[in-house]
């Protein structure tokens, strides 16, 4: 199981980071000035005077305690990384596709005037994925899962898994999009759930949310300009046709839930998730005496 804590955040058990005390700034003009020669000497004077800096305010103590706690934070997030890594690896060798990396949007054909708005493709990890999916505790056949930003498909091949009425998945660049698509033909059928998939090279303000229940995923795809076009076109939507929507942000924070939305739990140790229902969502899925 992958530590999500190596991705982000200050490891359990990792000691507070020391603040300035009094004893940290008593030294002597001249002691300082000395401290200062020496380190120029040593690591040239831009380190010298960063460091000095440090060591005024620390302390010599401080200062090195400061030192190993950054140094331990530095390998335990490298360690997680490289953890992160192996799984994706993993993940497209198993199948024979290729959905790992990140590429920047200015690498990629893009006919969009959102492109300026459009953030790197960088995709999910499998196990976050499950897990933010299997926390929803909805009877998936019968809402259609769709990604906003699909990339090269990971997300489409990870839904397909799962038994959904149907998975789309929207993507403005050509590129990634033809990538995409060849992962879906090399994508074994037999570890498919749901066999109604389709894959849109469009603009993500150009949709037109399904018009059953659905479950709509944003893996920071785009900035917030472009998805306040997107959620008021689903607002529009669900005034003129009500039903169940389930809308999963992650690496998204929103100032304040879209009209008609609420946050509902999800479990999962990967913390830059959030999980929005509307009325209808929430209504159909109230326990029943």
């Amino acid at each position: 199981m992958l530590d999500h804590s190596r991705l982000g955040g200050q490891p359990a058990g990792t000691p507070p980071v020391d603040t300035p005390s009094a004893a940290a700034t008593d030294d002597a003009p001249g002691d300082r000035g000395l401290r200062y020669a020496c380190l120029r000497r040593l690591v040239g004077s831009r380190q010298a005077t960063r460091l000095t800096r440090v060591i005024n305010r620390y302390g010599l103590a401080g200062s090195v305690r400061l030192a190993t706690q950054r140094m331990y934070l530095r390998l335990f997030h490298a360690k997680g990384l490289r953890q992160y890594r192996r799984i994706e690896r993993e993940f497209d060798n198993a199948h024979r596709i290729d959905t790992a990396g990140e590429i920047r949007l200015d690498r990629l054909r893009i006919d969009s005037p959102h492109a300026r708005w459009g953030r790197a493709y960088m995709p999910t990890h499998p196990e976050v994925f499950h897990d933010i999916l299997g926390s929803l505790r909805i009877d998936l056949s019968r809402y259609t899962f769709v990604d906003f930003g699909s990339g090269k498909g990971r997300c489409v091949l990870l839904a397909s898994q799962l038994p959904f009425k149907a998975v789309v998945g929207v993507e403005f660049s050509r590129d990634l999009h033809e990538i995409a698509l060849r992962n879906l033909a090399a994508f074994a059928s037999t570890q498919r759930r749901c066999e109604s998939i389709d894959l849109l090279c469009m603009d993500a303000t150009q949709y037109d949310v399904p018009a059953g229940p659905a479950v709509l995923y944003f893996y920071n795809p785009f900035e917030p300009p472009v998805m306040q076009i997107v959620l008021d076109r689903l607002t529009a939507s669900l005034a003129r046709h009500p039903r169940p929507v389930y809308l999963v942000l992650v690496h998204m924070q929103p100032s304040k839930p879209p009209a008609g939305f609420v946050p509902v739990p999800v479990t999962t140790s990967y913390k830059h998730v959030v999980a929005l229902a509307n009325r209808e969502a929430l209504r159909e899925n109230e326990p029943r005496p």
